[in-house]
């Protein structure tokens, strides 16, 4: 095994060297300039039209779920253990400037997350069925056709299913895993709940998913962020020292903890890899499940990216991050992704009310993951098979669910990794060659 990990590992560091990162990085600040930095010159019209749209009496657009419901499905399947074990990784590396270049990052892949759910909704196809088909790999089918590209879309397709296998497996495995830990639950009887309970859902289809994650992913994320400002609240007096050390640690990371993290090359690409990860912008997953909304323009769904990547990125990660750096705990070098995070809350709230808080936050956050990932299952099929609704293709993914929830499986991370690069080339490749079309269609909208 230890082999196999070692490999894996090698591979991973090819594919995420500094290279993709300045691709995703370039990508991302390219199209904050094509699209006119509408993160800030549009964040009226952004705000009115996602968390603050008003209720309408319009007629339904093609699509199988509402605007809202798609948005809430995209952070249910996107905030995930990845926020809690990832964020408190790259601290762990490159120190507490590694939150200031996540942010930066954040920033501009508000951009890209917008051009790519425009993409979706402009190439998506309506079926015979009534259902909704839309993805990357179908705006690289139809968009690239022309630059003789259209073949790219079977890579990302082929990555798009083993990723999203892999991705419910890392979810099952880390549910099963912290209940062992926490008291002892064996697990065979978690990986029975976790299968069991996600089948319920899976039974009612896409609707039924989009219904349970339009309750869940408020409710999970309101949760977690009001436990942690009352941890930062009660710590009050630590916030200037905390920003500072954010701050100083951006530029000179070696000043921090004597020295004991990294470079500033580390801290730079640990942070710009942090905030383009997490909230899956450049990867195109999450346009997988907005090409279903019922929306009047592809601008309008579009919309939801920039709030996506602020809930998931500026509250939840830097969250996480800022109890991290505030705990000190990273300095310490005894504890490692989601262990951090919750020892980090564990260490302000009494009784041990913080690790009960990010017990439930990764039960939550995982279930809800292994909800939106089928989504991405379901789209990786419609190329394959003809009905990707068929009794099978659930019972499948239920199958996997039981299975990594009671395997031992310590590559599933580097795996996926592997998988979000095979994704991330093919689709960057592609909103740069196609930004023009979106540019048009953002200055259709804005024009009406």
């Amino acid at each position: 095994m230890e082999t196999i990990l070692n490999i894996e590992l090698a591979i991973v560091n090819i594919l995420w060297g500094m290279p993709l990162i300045i691709l995703f990085f370039g990508t991302a600040v390219y199209l904050t300039i094509r699209m006119g930095f509408l993160q800030i010159t549009k964040i009226g019209t952004i705000l009115r039209n996602t968390y603050f749209k008003k209720s309408s009496n319009e007629k339904q657009h093609d699509g199988e779920i509402t605007s809202f419901q798609a948005a809430m499905t995209t952070l249910s399947a996107m905030v995930g253990v990845g926020n809690l074990a990832g964020v408190a990784g790259a601290v762990a590396l490159g120190g507490p400037g590694v939150l200031f270049w996540m942010l930066v990052a954040g920033f501009f892949a508000m951009a890209l997350k917008f051009t790519e759910i425009v993409l979706s909704l402009r190439y998506r196809r309506v079926r015979r069925n009534g259902r909704i088909a839309g993805g990357p790999h179908f705006y690289m089918y139809d968009g690239l056709k022309k630059f003789h590209l259209g073949w790219l879309g079977y890579v990302y397709s082929f990555a798009l299913l083993l990723f999203s296998v892999v991705a419910v497996g890392a979810c099952a495995n880390a549910i099963s895993n912290t209940l062992f830990s926490w008291n002892g639950v064996p697990v065979t009887v978690s990986g029975v709940a976790v299968t069991f309970l996600t089948g319920l859902v899976l039974i009612g289809g896409f609707k039924r998913i989009a219904n349970v994650c339009e309750i869940m992913a408020p409710v999970m994320a309101v949760f977690y962020v009001i436990s942690g400002l009352i941890i930062i609240c009660l710590n009050y007096t630590q916030i200037p020292g905390v920003i500072g050390e954010i701050i100083t640690g951006a530029f000179n990371p070696g000043a921090m903890a004597g020295g004991a993290v990294g470079s500033l090359l580390v801290t730079v690409r640990a942070g710009l890899s942090r905030g383009v990860l997490s909230n899956e912008a450049g990867i195109g997953t999450s346009t997988l499940i907005h090409s279903a909304a019922q929306a009047k323009h592809p601008v309008e769904q579009g919309l939801w990216g920039p709030m996506e990547v602020f809930v998931d990125t500026f509250i939840v990660n830097f969250l996480t991050g800022f109890i991290i750096v505030l705990s000190g705990l990273w300095k310490l070098g005894r504890y490692e992704g989601a262990v951090l995070t919750r020892e980090a809350f564990a260490s302000f709230l009494p009784a041990g009310v913080g690790a009960y808080v990010v017990l439930l936050t990764v039960l939550l956050f995982c279930f809800s993951t292994a909800l939106g990932v089928y989504r991405y299952w379901q789209m990786a099929l419609v190329a394959m098979i003809k009905n990707e609704n068929h009794w099978l293709v659930p019972t499948v993914y239920c199958g996997f669910i039981y299975i990594m929830a009671v395997s031992s499986f310590a590559a599933v991370w580097g795996l996926m990794d592997i998988m979000a690069a095979l994704m991330a080339i093919p689709n960057l490749i592609t909103v740069l060659l196609l930004s023009n079309e979106v540019v048009r269609l953002k200055d259709e909208y804005f024009s009406e």
